[in-house]
C-alpha cells in the first residue's frame, strides 16, 4: 500500500513560537555537544602480546584518552582511568589501567551480565552510521560478554549475545589481591585485540569501512553494595544511557601520522537531528504517532544557528515512521527512526 507523507520545510525565518519553553539545545546537551577525537597509531604486525601487562613499547608510546568522566559529563572519575588504542591491519587494539582499591571479580561463564561487577567496556561503531554496532565487557578476571546490537534501545533495537567475536583476545593483569577486602590493592588492566573482519554484520569488515570509527569506553563501578552503579566513560553521551553511538568519539586509524580531520559540520547537524529524534520518542509516547511538525519538537532559530549554512529542515512522518533532513549550504544530513545517518554532499 502507498504512504503518504506529511512533508514541512523549516526555514530559518521560521517563528520561534512552539510548543515548548525550552529550546533544543536547552533540553538536550547533545546539541553543544563537542567531538572527542583520538589519534590512533598503526603498530607492527606482532609487536603486541596480550598479557594485560601493557609493558610494549607500543603501548608505551600510544597516547591516553582524555581522562574519563561520569556518563553525563558533569564530573571526573573516582578513580582516573585512561584507555590507549592501536591497530594494524589484522587487529584493532584497546588497553587500559583501572586504579581499583578493592578488587573483586567472581563471575566466571561468558556472557553473564558482567557489569553487575565492577567493568570495563568496549563499544564500537565502525562505520559510524548509528545501527548495528558491538559491546565487549570484561571483568578483573577476563570473563567476557560480547554482543552485537541491531540498534540503540530507544531506536527499538535488540542486543544478540549469541554473537561471539570470532578471533577476540582478551587478557588482564592485576596488581594487588583479588576478592580480599582486608587489604588496599592498586589497578587492574586489560588488553584487547578485536580482528577486524569479526565486526563484519551488516558489512565486510570493520577496517573497510572507514578509519574514522565511532568508539567508547564504559567503566561500571560499584561503590556502594547495591549501587548504584557509577559509569564512567570516555565520550559522555549526557543521560545515563550508553547506549548513543551519536555521542561517542571518534577514533582515527591512521597510516601516516595524519590527524583527522572530523567534519565539524557533519557532527553538529547529527547532534541536532538527534536531539530531534529524541523529542520524537518523546512525542510519541504522549501522543501515541511521531509529528512532521518540527515546531512541536521544540525546533526554533535558535537550534537552527548551532549549524552553520543552514538551509532547512523536513520531516516525513507517519505513526510508526519518520526521516528527518537537514540540509545546509554543503550537505544534506539524514536520521530515521532507526536511529541511522547519513550524509550526502551537494554539488558545487
Amino acid at each position: 500500500m502507498r504512504r503518504v507523507f506529511s512533508i514541512i520545510s523549516v526555514l530559518f525565518l521560521m517563528s520561534g513560537n512552539t510548543t515548548w519553553a525550552q529550546s533544543l539545545a536547552q533540553r538536550f546537551p547533545i546539541v553543544k555537544m563537542k567531538p572527542m577525537v583520538y589519534e590512533c597509531q598503526k603498530t607492527s604486525e606482532g609487536t603486541i602480546t596480550i598479557d594485560g601487562k601493557l609493558d610494549e613499547d607500543a603501548w608505551k608510546n600510544a597516547p591516553e584518552t582524555t581522562p574519563f568522566l561520569d556518563i553525563c559529563g558533569k564530573e571526573a572519575a573516582k578513580y582516573r582511568t585512561t584507555a590507549r588504542m592501536l591497530w594494524d591491519y589484522t587487529y584493532f587494539y584497546v588497553a587500559a589501567v583501572l586504579p581499583e582499591p578493592k578488587i573483586n571479580a567472581r563471575l566466571q561463564h561468558r556472557d553473564e551480565i558482567i557489569w553487575k561487577e565492577n567493568d570495563f567496556e568496549v563499544f564500537l561503531d565502525p562505520n559510524g552510521d548509528g545501527v548495528e554496532y558491538y559491546e565487549i565487557e570484561t571483568n578483573a578476571i577476563g570473563t567476557l560478554l560480547d554482543l552485537f546490537m541491531s540498534r540503540p534501545y530507544r531506536n527499538g533495537g535488540q542486543f544478540f549475545s549469541a554473537w561471539d567475536c570470532p578471533g577476540l583476545k582478551v587478557a588482564t593483569h592485576i596488581e594487588g589481591t583479588l576478592n580480599d577486602d582486608t587489604d588496599t590493592d592498586n589497578f587492574w588492566s586489560v588488553e584487547l585485540a578485536i580482528p577486524h573482519k569479526a565486526l563484519s554484520v551488516g558489512f565486510d569488515d570493520g577496517l573497510k569501512q572507514s578509519n574514522l570509527w565511532r568508539v567508547n569506553f564504559s567503566r561500571v563501578e560499584w561503590l556502594k553494595k547495591g549501587g548504584p552503579e557509577e559509569n564512567w566513560v570516555w565520550a559522555p553521551t549526557g543521560e545515563v544511557n550508553i547506549h548513543m553511538p551519536e555521542c561517542w568519539g571518534y577514533v582515527h586509524l591512521s597510516k601516516d601520522g595524519k590527524k583527522a580531520k572530523v567534519d565539524l559540520e557533519k557532527h553538529a547537524a547529527r547532534c541536532l537531528l538527534s536531539a530531534l529524534s529524541y523529542a520524537q520518542q518523546s512525542y510519541k509516547n504522549k501522543h501515541k504517532a511521531y509529528t512532521n511538525d518540527a515546531a512541536k519538537l521544540g525546533f526554533t532559530n535558535k537550534d537552527a544557528a548551532h549549524i552553520q549554512g543552514f538551509r532547512s529542515l523536513r520531516i516525513e512522518a507517519t505513526t510508526n515512521f519518520y526521516e528527518m533532513r537537514l540540509q545546509t549550504q554543503k550537505a544534506v544530513y539524514t536520521l530515521d527512526f532507526t536511529g541511522r545517518f547519513s550524509s550526502r554532499k551537494l554539488r558545487k
